[in-house]
């Protein structure tokens, strides 16, 4: 973001800090979405 972007969003999936997998977004910025997710 300091480079100037208007919006970011990460995807990590997996086993992060547990046994189970799973799925966690970071978002940054302004995001305009709409419909359903992919």
């Amino acid at each position: 973001m300091e480079s100037g972007d208007k919006k970011c969003e990460v995807t990590v999936s997996g086993k992060v800090r547990a046994q189970r997998a799973k799925s966690m977004k970071f978002k940054d910025g302004y995001m305009v979405s709409s419909g359903q997710p992919v």
